[in-house]
């Protein structure tokens, strides 16, 4: 349930258009040893944790391991068991991570009355720029306001409104929000004039 819990929060977040990077999708890694004799397994239930010697949880995404967690029974791991563990866990997680895919892309295509998202979607372009336009205009007002009232909550809310209606924008003309926040980070550290020069050099 813990790493159906990671796929499913992902797929709920970047379904909502919440700008995370990479899908992220987990798996649970168990054990069975006697001797020198020993079987790793993918995706264990309950049972198998409980008669097994391990529960290795490896969560990722296609890129790499983001996080860890393991709990043994036996005094120790070799080498060799854990690099087999580890190859077994990307192999599974790139598997579930392909299926994610696939649901994800099946999304667009939702009924309009599934999510505030598909809505969008099926009313299209225009009707989600409009709604970028009202937000930006939000969040302009609201930035006033804070600026003498000193209070924040209102234009983190319209700002959140704002990032989150441009990239269902970004979305439906087929753009990766994920380019943003590679832009972004690229900008990281530049001087206004290298951010312009660069501008520059690439519109020529």
């Amino acid at each position: 349930s813990s790493m159906a819990t990671v796929c499913g929060g992902t797929l709920a977040l970047m379904d909502a258009g919440v700008p995370i990077k990479k899908a992220v999708a987990g798996i649970a890694m168990g054990l069975l040893s006697e001797g020198e004799k020993y079987c790793v397994l993918s995706d264990i239930l309950g049972d198998e944790d409980h008669m097994g010697d391990m529960d290795f949880k490896c969560c990722g995404t296609r890129d790499g391991i983001t996080a860890l967690q393991m709990d043994i029974k036996i005094s120790g791991l070799t080498r060799e068991i854990l690099e087999n563990a580890l190859q077994q866990a990307k192999q599974g997680r790139l598997h579930i991570l392909d299926k994610m895919d696939a649901v994800l892309a099946e999304r667009k295509n939702a009924d309009a009355d599934s999510s505030y998202v598909a809505s969008l979607y099926h009313k299209g372009l225009n009707k989600i720029l409009e709604k970028v336009g009202e937000e930006a205009v939000e969040t302009v007002l609201a930035a006033k306001d804070a600026e003498h009232s000193g209070e924040l909550s209102d234009v983190i809310y319209e700002t959140a409104d704002l990032w989150f209606h441009s990239m269902v924008m970004l979305q439906q003309l087929g753009a990766d929000h994920r380019d943003v926040i590679n832009e972004l980070a690229r900008r990281f550290g530049l001087s206004g004039h290298e951010e312009k020069a660069q501008r520059n050099k690439n519109n020529t």
